[in-house]
Formats: C-alpha cells, structure tokens, sequence
C-alpha cells in the first residue's frame, strides 16, 4: 500500500528564498537559497520525522520495523511524496491527535 503526502514549496519573492510546509505532519522549513535545496531540507525534515525520538518508545510494545521511502513522486503534480503503509498513516494520524482514518 502507499500514501501520497503533500508538500507544499513556497518561493518568498521579499526575502528571496524557498519555504517548505508539509501540513499532514505539522512540518514547516525554509530560508533555502533555491527550489531544489529546499525540497532536499523538506526531504530530509519527513525523514527526521518519521524516524521519531526512541526516548518515547514503549518498551513493552510489540514492534514492527516498516521500509518507508521518501521519494518524488512518479508523476509531476508539482509536490513531493512519501510512501509508507497506510496503518502507519492511521498511527501518525492518531499520533498527531488527528484521529485514524478509515
């Protein structure tokens, strides 16, 4: 199974420089000098947050360990993707306190 998440990339004409949002993961970045960097600092901000802090693991849970690409997406609508199985979307969702999916 795989997602498409949104990313959005913002050109700021009065500073000059490119901004970053991904609003399903609350994940806002910029001050980039071009387009591609700033997707590069998107990339690797999805990446980061994705990885998650192992001082809030459970210790007692059982545990699953899921491959998850972060990858352009392989038509151009102008965004990014990331591809991960759609249980782990329901989990950052609840995580976010956004509530699962169905």
């Amino acid at each position: 199974m795989s997602t498409t998440l949104r990313v959005e990339l913002i050109w700021d004409a009065e500073a000059k420089v490119w901004h970053f949002r991904v609003p399903a993961l609350d994940i806002n970045g910029g001050g980039n000098p071009t387009r591609e960097a700033a997707q590069r600092a998107c990339l690797d901000a999805i990446a980061f947050a994705l990885e998650g802090d192992p001082a809030d693991y459970d210790s007692e849970a059982i545990t699953l360990s899921l491959d998850v690409s972060v990858v352009p997406a392989a038509r151009d609508i102008g965004g990014t993707v990331v591809w991960l199985p759609r249980h782990r979307v329901r989990h950052i969702r609840v995580a976010l306190g956004r509530g699962p999916t169905t």
